[in-house]
């Protein structure tokens, strides 16, 4: 299913971890620091280092002692290993000339899976932020490696030493790794589903909004957010979020949407071109377009959508027009919302520079340019890489992920490519701000 989380269970115990890193950490400084005493013989014991490493990595895979989740990726990353040992260990000559080389794409590759395992397994920010890190310091020095292969005398042996003290040092980090921590909170949160409430959805035409909403105007004075502010959701009563579409919402403002309630979502394209099954590509556009809505009107009775309304547009089909831009002006006129929310509208520091969500971001810029709100109200941009603004949704992300599981419609090849990478930003959010998970929106001032 779209989103599915599955939960790991790794019985391999810290010790194990810390022993292992301890070792390869000795190793690593000494061969950094006396890189003379590692010349001739230690790139044979390297080699032997080497080959016992990658087998003890693999044991608990073998022996069923660990999940096999990521048994592909174990598997690949020990037989480099392995290759590398064997030549070390049997030919030397050969070895120095390609060994600087290979590991530094051994270290490159291990520190993408690193980045893989960042995001799959369950850690306290804190944690995070050391594996953030050394995922970083890996890849910049992988890179040296790879571009400048041959330096200063010893420099294969400091490489090899610099290498074996990365790889200890992730060791330790993984016997603290896990957390149970996030997994509870997320237990916490209470959420039920009236299947018999049917979110409405309706082609953009007369616009017929819920007139059991509450007004914007509290009478209190409107204070609007500044950066680095903490979200009173309270304040928000006539959220608007406009999307291009039919689960950005969910993807991109999941979190943010439970935590508001009362939303009104605009979507302007259908998704036809969204077909990752092949039993829909035979559908007619106009039945997989309801079948998409249909999704979203589900996912809405999980988020606190209240009502959708559809643009009628195709996918690749939206441009920033004067027309498009008064279609949004007159909802928003209409509805009178407390906070807009949409796409970053500059390519430049998006996450996502996907055209309809350039165009969607650009329409809404200008339509809350021409927007005159008495009342006040608040305008953030979702999908960006400079955001001010952040959501913890560390107790909610399962509520937004059971929401996106209804787009069963979007499965396949996008429900392994999607959830990775909405993962990895809402742990990078949340690194950064200190909490687990986290949405980033830069809240622009008008």
């Amino acid at each position: 299913m779209y989103f599915r989380e599955v939960d790991e269970s790794y019985s391999i115990k810290s010790w194990y971890f810390i022993l292992r890193g301890f070792i390869d950490i000795i190793f690593g400084l000494t061969a950094f620091l006396r890189p003379e005493w590692v010349s001739d013989l230690g790139i044979r014991l390297f080699g032997v280092w080497l080959i016992s490493n990658n087998i003890i990595q693999l044991a608990p895979f073998v022996l069923g002692k660990r999940t096999r989740r990521l048994y592909s990726e174990a598997l690949a990353s020990s037989a480099i290993g392995l290759l590398i040992g064997f030549l070390a260990l049997f030919k030397y000559q050969l070895a120095v000339k390609i060994a600087t080389i290979v590991v530094g794409v051994l270290l490159l590759f291990r520190a993408l899976i690193e980045l893989i395992i960042l995001v799959e397994s369950n850690m306290r920010a804190y944690h995070q932020r050391w594996l953030i890190l050394w995922v970083v310091f890996s890849l910049v020095f992988s890179f040296y490696i790879i571009i400048n292969p041959f330096g200063e005398e010893h420099f294969l042996e400091k490489v090899v030493g610099i290498y074996a003290v990365l790889i200890g040092f992730n060791h330790v980090l993984v016997a603290s790794r896990k957390s149970r921590i996030i997994v509870e909170r997320e237990k916490q949160v209470h959420f039920e589903i009236n299947s018999d409430r049917y979110v409405p959805v309706e082609t953009m035409g007369e616009l017929h909004f819920d007139k059991n909403l509450p007004s914007s105007d509290n009478g209190e004075r409107w204070e609007p957010i500044r950066p680095g502010d903490k979200i009173n959701f309270s304040k928000y009563k006539r959220p608007i979020v406009i999307t291009a579409h039919p689960d950005d919402l969910e993807a991109f403002a999941g979190g943010l949407v439970f935590q508001l309630g009362n939303v009104l979502s605009v979507i302007f394209s259908g998704g036809d071109r969204g077909v990752w099954i092949p039993k829909y590509s035979a559908m007619d556009k106009s039945e997989y377009i309801q079948l998409r809505l249909k999704e979203s009107s589900e996912a809405g009775k999980i988020l606190g959508v209240t009502e959708i309304i559809y643009m009628g547009y195709l996918d690749r089909s939206i441009k920033p027009t004067d027309d498009n831009v008064q279609k949004i002006l007159t909802i928003l006129e209409k509805y009178e919302p407390d906070i807009v929310v949409s796409f970053e509208y500059r390519k430049s520091t998006t996450l996502d520079p996907h055209p309809d969500h350039l165009a969607v971001g650009e329409i809404t810029r200008q339509a809350v340019m021409k927007y005159r709100n008495d009342a006040g109200f608040d305008y953030f941009l979702m999908s960006t890489l400079l955001p001010n603004v952040f959501v913890d949704v560390s107790g909610v992300r399962r509520v937004k992920l059971e929401a996106l599981a209804r787009h069963a419609s979007q499965t396949g090849l996008n429900s392994i490519i999607f959830p990775f990478l909405e993962k990895l930003i809402t742990k990078l959010w949340g690194a950064y701000n200190g909490v687990d998970f986290a949405e980033g929106y830069r809240c622009v001032k008008r």
